[in-house]
């Protein structure tokens, strides 16, 4: 590469001058120069800085010679073996996943860009399985109804009760309080009795009540304070 330094020092140009005009780092205009290609990253680096500084300086292009040259990687190839039948011919490699099969022994070769796009797919794979697992939790936790049951064995009365804006109540099942408190807003709670089923809520608007599976709708003003008393109609 003494040849670039001669027409370098001919135009009467400083490596300096060089690099401000060229853009070139110092350092590869330096080893350029000097002839140490080893100097240089894999890649397209030499070349690229050899053709770009022989250009500036009117000199015509030259190839990158062997010396400069990155080794070609070693390929496995099929072994013949007596009594076996001959190796089908080479194909190109799958950039992605190749196996090849030698005398005892598969080898797999994995691009590093193939491995980063597989764990990439994995990677949203599991979160989208998550964010389906998730969804389909919190949705069975909005559906499932608050079980408030106030009787230890199968009810005769069952009252299932939905509220849109969160009232409060209180709830007596057979003689004992069972609720006192805020609804759950969008939640079904659900109430249980043998003979007497009473509750007392601040407001019916907005209040859904199913009582054995029949849908009730209260009359009256919706705003004021309701008691409803449910009593078995089989006398216990």
């Amino acid at each position: 590469m003494t040849e670039l330094r001669a027409a370098r020092e001919r135009a009467g140009l400083s490596l300096a001058e060089v690099q401000e005009r060229t853009r070139i780092p110092m350092k590869w205009l330096d080893a350029l120069e000097r002839g140490d290609t080893a100097a240089f990253p894999p890649g397209p680096f030499l070349a690229g800085y050899t053709k770009q500084y022989r250009s500036f300086l009117a000199l015509p292009d030259a190839v990158v010679g062997a010396a400069t040259a990155r080794p070609a990687p070693a390929v496995l190839r099929p072994v013949a073996h007596p009594g076996r039948p001959a190796a089908s011919p080479e194909v190109e490699p799958d950039p992605v996943h190749d196996v090849r099969r030698g005398d005892e022994h598969t080898i797999t070769l994995t691009s590093p860009v193939a491995r980063l796009r597989r764990v990439g797919r994995m990677g949203l794979l599991g979160a989208a399985t998550a964010t389906i697992l998730l969804g389909g939790l919190w949705f069975a936790s909005r559906a499932a109804p608050v079980e408030v049951e106030g009787v230890d064995i199968p009810p005769d009365q069952v009252l299932l009760v939905t509220s849109d804006s969160g009232v409060r109540a209180r709830v007596v099942a057979d003689g004992r309080e069972v609720f006192g408190a805020a609804l759950p807003t969008g939640r079904q709670v659900r109430f249980a009795a043998h003979d007497r089923l009473t509750i007392e809520l601040d407001a019916i608007e907005g209040v859904s009540l199913v009582y054995n599976g029949r849908t009730l709708k209260p009359l009256g003003a919706q705003s004021r304070a309701r008691r409803l008393v449910f009593i078995d109609d089989h006398g216990g």
